[in-house]
């Protein structure tokens, strides 16, 4: 009957906060220098599958809202994968990626990577530590986020995120 459970998987819900980010480099910032106060706020469902008693993945979907780095309000849909390494005392490490499309940067990108007059193609790495509380507890989160910006023709970023995660 476990494997069966395994097979089927399990719900959840992110939710996760990012205040301010770091651009790694000035190359293509506006003048006075970008915004790196950006309040990003990531929702995202998805479906967790345990692959042994180590390792669990999850794929997700989801919707991020923020204040980009030349103070336009950015938003956009996107799909992502983790995955998780389980440690005692209910740790676990994860790694992943999230790609998606977001609006407010189609004059401060190369031409070339904008689609439908509104939004740029995006791709965020992700890695960081989640604790369990408990059974039928949320779990909470923090990690680093890493933005290869540099894709569409600006300068990359990272963030560093805290959220929390509900299983169902």
């Amino acid at each position: 009957m476990p494997i069966a459970a395994q097979a089927e998987g399990q719900n959840f819900i992110v939710v996760e906060y990012a205040p301010f980010s770091k651009h790694l480099s000035k190359s293509d910032a506006p003048t006075g220098g970008y915004n790196e106060d950006n309040h990003i706020v990531i929702v995202k469902f998805g479906r967790e599958h345990q692959l042994n008693a180590h390792w669990d993945y999850n794929w997700s979907a989801g919707y991020t809202v923020f204040k980009n780095s030349y103070d336009k309000t950015s938003h956009g849909p996107g799909v992502g994968a983790e995955a998780l390494y389980r440690l005692p005392h209910n740790f676990k490490l994860y790694g992943g990626a999230d790609l998606g499309l977001v609006s407010g940067y189609e004059n401060n990108v190369d031409r070339d990577a904008v689609l439908f007059n509104r939004f740029i193609p995006f791709l965020t790495f992700n890695a960081g530590a989640e604790y369990d509380l408990g059974d039928n507890l949320p779990s909470i989160r923090s990690g680093i986020r890493y933005v290869p910006a540099s894709l569409v023709g600006s300068d990359d970023v990272v963030t560093l995120s805290l959220g929390g995660r509900i299983h169902w």
